[in-house]
């Protein structure tokens, strides 16, 4: 089995992120896709909404792609939490044989060698690296295995959150229930 792994803070969860997992799923053979949001992440600022929230949002957006499992894995790690921790705890208990691909932005690509443990997280997996704007790709010599989604893709969450925060149309890049559900709540205003 191929495993796609995709951590973020989802905060909130998009279409880009939607998009990203199909992307894989379809050109590289991802069987699972899973999102496992960040409880705290580690290289980004605190998430606006807190953990159970964000899970709750990305099951809701995900609900009808029976490709991608939504992980609240590192709700029970301990704290600070790293990829490679993550990467760990998820090969426990899975086959032997089954592969795994982490799922990461271009700009994470870039400085993957900055993040504890980097030589071991490429030695145990391959990645798919999504190309979010007009990167380049020179620097990925850096990643031995990789495959590159060059679909251009600019949305962001902290795009959305201002989006919302202004009273501009955002429901296109949650898609309505999961744009209602934030617009009840009162989330991020």
């Amino acid at each position: 089995m191929k495993l796609g792994i995709f951590g973020g803070s989802f905060d909130p969860p998009h279409i880009g992120h939607l998009i990203f997992s199909t992307d894989a799923h379809n050109d590289f053979g991802i069987d699972e896709v899973v999102w496992l949001v960040n409880h705290t992440p580690c290289h980004k600022t605190k998430p606006v909404l807190p953990f159970a929230q964000r899970i709750q949002f990305c099951r809701l957006i995900t609900e009808k792609f029976n490709f991608i499992t939504v992980s609240d894995l590192e709700e029970s790690l301990s704290k600070p939490n790293y990829t490679f921790d993550s990467l760990q705890s998820i090969k426990k208990g899975r086959g032997e044989k089954d592969e795994y691909f982490l799922m990461i932005g271009m700009d994470q690509a870039k400085t993957i060698d900055t993040w504890k443990n980097s030589d071991s997280l490429k030695e145990n997996c391959q990645f798919i690296v999504m190309n979010r704007g007009d990167e380049e790709e020179e620097n990925l010599l850096n990643l031995k295995e990789y495959r590159l989604i060059k679909r251009r893709i600019d949305v962001s969450s902290t795009e959305i959150r201002e989006r919302i925060r202004k009273g501009d149309e955002y429901k296109a890049y949650l898609g309505e229930q999961l744009a209602d559900l934030i617009k009840s709540a009162g989330c991020y205003r």
